[in-house]
């Protein structure tokens, strides 16, 4: 399984109903290219714990993922440090678009940011002044 490029598990949300659970085995995969999964079934803090072992891994074989490493490197002191798998993982169910697994967090982020700070909507009634007849 470590030299699995693929996983394909994306179905249309009406079909079987399920929970992604030990997301965070997703570290293990070294090879994993491309991702298609159902991301509403996993859980905000599972995703923010896989984010945040794959910004601590130290990946052997940054070239892997990323041809242009060593130029970014050699023209950005901060690359280096900076990088991880996250942004070279596929996420789109067809391809059609590039949407990597960071941007897959952020967007999932965002989301529970609305959620908890979502302002109540609040109802002003108008006081009309009734005049004297």
């Amino acid at each position: 399984l470590k030299n699995l490029v693929e996983i394909d598990m994306y179905m249309w949300s009406s079909s079987i109903k399920f929970k992604t659970i030990n997301f965070k085995e997703l570290i293990k995969l070294k090879k994993l290219k491309s991702l298609k999964w159902n991301f509403e079934t996993i859980s905000f803090a599972d995703f923010r714990q896989v984010r945040k072992l794959f910004k601590t891994e130290e990946y052997e074989d940054p070239k892997y993922y990323d041809v242009d490493y060593e130029y970014n490197c050699e023209e950005d002191a901060e690359y280096k440090k900076n990088w991880n798998r996250l942004r070279f993982i596929q996420t789109h169910p067809y391809d059609d678009e590039w949407i990597t697994l960071e941007d897959r967090y952020i967007e999932l982020e965002k989301k529970e940011n609305e959620k908890n700070y979502k302002k109540p909507k609040k109802i002003i009634k108008k006081k009309i002044d009734k005049i004297p007849s």
